[in-house]
């Protein structure tokens, strides 16, 4: 009996770590070339999406989010665009007080930490993160 409870107990440890590594492998090779979702896909916005982008103000009601996974070399991309914004340069402000208040500064030669871009392109606006770390 106690034979049988400990190889159930190992059995399902295997197992669990079985899930373990086949999640980080999914993870990686799903997001190694990128990958492009919004709001409504809530496995992909809940997973993929780094908190310092599900906590950015909302400025519009149509939001796309992409994500591209570490190359080896320490490098992460994660951005945010949205479209249709109604006034670009209030909500461009607002975005950069958000970073700012979340220590993340703005992208320069160096390439170190977490920084991040903004790019405007008529009504649409796009937040990029890039982690060197």
């Amino acid at each position: 009996m106690l034979y049988d409870l400990f190889r159930r107990v190992i059995l399902i440890f295997l197992a669990f770590c079985l899930l373990v590594v086949l999640y980080f492998y999914f993870m990686i090779i799903y997001t190694l070339d990128g990958k492009t979702y919004s709001r409504t896909n809530f496995l992909d916005y809940y997973l993929l999406t780094p908190s310092i982008l599900m906590d950015t103000p909302n400025i519009s009601d149509e939001q796309e989010y992409f994500t591209q996974a570490d190359d080896n070399y320490g490098y992460c991309r994660d951005e945010v665009t949205w479209k249709h914004v109604r006034d670009v340069y209030l909500a461009k402000e607002e975005i950069e007080v958000y970073m700012k208040e979340n220590n993340i500064k703005k992208d320069t030669k160096n390439h170190s930490g977490t920084t991040y871009v903004l790019e405007v392109v008529g009504d649409e606006i796009t937040l990029v993160i890039f982690d060197y770390n």
